[in-house]
């Protein structure tokens, strides 16, 4: 991850195409492949989760911020 985040803020610095031309060309594919499907999953993790809590409230099952004693 270290160095896709360092070849990533090359592609995006001047500096970086004076280092090497092919910082703008590997960074831009790491920002379409591997990028995107992080979002996707990050995505679905978060959905699944929040039908997770609207379920669980809509039973009752969740208690909320303040909660409520049961004895």
């Amino acid at each position: 991850m270290l160095v896709s985040g360092i070849v990533v803020m090359l592609m995006n610095a001047p500096i970086g195409t004076i280092i090497w031309s092919g910082f703008p060309v590997v960074g831009s594919w790491i920002m379409k492949t591997p990028v995107v499907g992080a979002q996707r999953a990050f995505m679905i993790t978060f959905v699944l989760g929040t039908v997770a809590i609207g379920v669980r409230t809509l039973l009752g099952m969740e208690r909320g911020y303040l909660g409520r004693e049961e004895d």
